[in-house]
């Protein structure tokens, strides 16, 4: 079989292929003699129905079998023979069929993208250094404090710092109420968002029993409309209570854990906040990495991988319970993150290649122990979730990336930076 690859960039291919007709003849007399062994035409004994007649009727349900096998053969021996890494078939154009004559056609096709690294070492980054201050701390302190206040009801009026609790009815531009909105038990902390700042001037001075009215305004940027909105409540208050705080005492603290004073608990908020944002700097970093090292190395992917992926997404995602985008927003919003991926996906295993790393079964299989030993009951789950070959792939892909980041990391110019917000940026 002939078969002429042109190179149309982007990943395209065009191939034009020519069998000979010695090599089209078996696919016919197998697809005639089946047609022969299962047919039934009035006459003539089962299997016994000449081929004449069996073109006559059945001719062109024959050849439309006969072409789709040619093609899936040529395809299977074009990609041993060109050494092709197809991603998608494209349309059949130009095909000719005819009895006595080679069987040829033109197809335009999609590949796998040649990745050739050259530049992943010596990358220039930003590394974020976590700094914890006292404020942060006595921050989270108060918040604890806040969530383990006392509520406790009071019959004097309301004032900021107040918990004014009743149920609110939705008005209309005349003060009508909108059947349908109405919400029972609603609090708010005068002063205090979300709401209650917005709306604390408004029930300054409430007490139980009372019916107010409050307004608020909502931005046009968060409207829904291009114009600002103003959207009116009624609430009937049913009672006013402060709040008490614990004392941030050593007792405080005991009630928090295992701790004997309250520095021992500040401590722990310390160390609590420093791990997190080490983590959240680890993450940031790793983009920051595989940013830098996509741009150095950028390539084309084909379209047809980019929206093979977002097809399984989409599937995935229309089962979620609130899945309420279109088709075409979330393939619009995903797609990014599908290039990112893929194209990281690449460079990673083309680096593993070009460095000669590998990941051993030894490696495998302790990184399985470590698994199944932190997975207290859950252990005989993991053992079995482990002996699947497919999940086991996938752990020694997600160690060799691993290994393939630490080269990068270990040969990149990394610059410690102080961060000016508390926290360095997530990633996606």
């Amino acid at each position: 079989m002939k078969v002429t690859v042109t190179d149309l960039g982007d990943c395209k291919r065009q191939l034009d292929v020519e069998m000979p007709f010695e090599d089209v003849k078996p696919h016919i007399d197998r697809a005639f003699k089946k047609y022969q062994k299962r047919v039934n035409i009035d006459g003539f004994r089962k299997g016994k129905v000449p081929m004449s007649m069996l073109k006559k009727v059945y001719g062109d349900a024959i050849q439309a079998e006969v072409v789709d096998d040619l093609i899936q053969e040529c395809f299977r021996i074009a990609v041993v023979q060109e050494n092709l890494a197809i991603v998608a078939p494209g349309a059949i154009k130009d095909m000719k069929f005819e009895d006595g004559k080679p069987f040829t056609f033109t197809s335009e096709i999609e590949v796998e993208p040649e990745v050739e690294v050259k530049d992943y070492k010596g990358l220039k980054l930003e590394k974020v250094t976590v700094k914890v201050a006292k404020k942060e701390v006595d921050q989270t302190l108060k918040m604890i404090q806040e969530q383990k206040a006392d509520q406790v009801e009071i019959k004097t009026a309301a004032k900021k710092g107040d918990l004014v609790e009743g149920d609110v009815q939705s008005l209309d531009e005349s003060g009508v109420a909108i059947e349908g909105e109405r919400w029972e038990g609603r609090v708010f902390q005068l002063g205090e968002p979300p709401i209650g700042h917005l709306i604390g001037d408004q029930l300054d001075g409430a007490k139980a029993g009372d019916v107010r009215r409050f307004s608020i305004t909502v931005p046009k940027e968060e409207s829904g409309v291009d114009i600002e909105r103003t959207d009116n409540y009624e609430i009937t208050v049913t009672s006013i209570k402060k709040k008490v705080l614990p004392k941030l005492d050593d007792a405080f603290a005991a009630e928090m854990g295992e701790f004997k004073t309250l520095d021992e608990l500040k401590q722990n908020v310390h160390e609590r906040i420093t791990a997190q944002r080490e983590e959240e700097s680890a993450r940031y970093f790793k983009q920051q990495l595989i940013d830098e090292t996509i741009k150095r190395n950028e390539f084309v992917l084909p379209d047809a991988m980019i929206e093979n992926v977002l097809d399984h997404m989409w599937e995935d995602f229309q089962k979620q319970p609130q899945a309420e985008m279109t088709a075409d927003q979330f393939r619009t919003a995903r797609r990014p993150e599908v290039v990112w991926n893929l194209k990281w996906s690449k460079l990673w295993s083309a680096i593993a290649i070009a460095e000669s790393l590998t990941v051993s079964e030894d490696e495998i299989q302790s990184e399985i122990d470590k698994v199944v030993n932190a997975s207290g009951n859950e252990d005989k789950k993991m053992k079995s979730w482990f002996k699947d070959e497919q999940h086991r792939q996938h752990l020694g892909d997600s160690l060799l990336e691993d290994k393939v980041f630490a080269l990068i990391r270990e040969e990149a110019k990394i610059k410690q930076v102080t961060p000016k917000a508390p926290t360095p940026p997530k990633s996606e």
